[in-house]
């Protein structure tokens, strides 16, 4: 799924990043999830649906199970306890970077959405347990 790595190399190895440039349909999708984008246009449940593919990969990656993934009233993802997440998707770009929470407090993401996606314009920050790390 990753073409090139964007985020990958931005942060230390207990977060789990994946990314793609092509739209993802492989399931499963839940209900909780699908009744949220039911009057979306095609195009914003292609990529709601992307972006979760990406965050139930890096979930299996930390030997956890897939779960739904629901906007809370703010739009941002309600993750699975014990889990810290972010995505993120623009025009081309999805990905999902998530980790422990016995390793790290929070972790975000987000790609200026540059035609190239050059590394210099994607931000990243990660809270681990131990102090602050923040590359941008």
């Amino acid at each position: 799924m990753k073409s090139s790595k964007i985020f990958e190399d931005l942060f230390p190895p207990p977060v789990r990043v994946v990314e793609t440039r092509i739209e993802r349909v492989e399931g499963p999708y839940y209900p909780e999830e699908e009744r949220y984008i039911a009057d979306a246009v095609p195009e914003r449940q292609r990529e709601f649906r992307t972006v979760r593919v990406c965050a139930r990969r890096a979930f299996r990656e930390l030997g956890h199970e897939g779960a739904a993934l629901v906007p809370d009233e703010k739009r941002a993802p309600i993750w699975p306890a014990g889990v810290a997440g972010s995505m993120t998707h623009c025009a081309g770009f999805r990905a999902a970077a998530v980790a422990s929470t016995n390793d790290i407090r929070g972790v975000g993401i987000e790609p200026s959405c540059m035609p190239r996606y050059r590394k210099k314009s994607s931000t990243s920050s990660c809270f681990p347990r131990s102090g602050r790390c923040s590359k941008n």
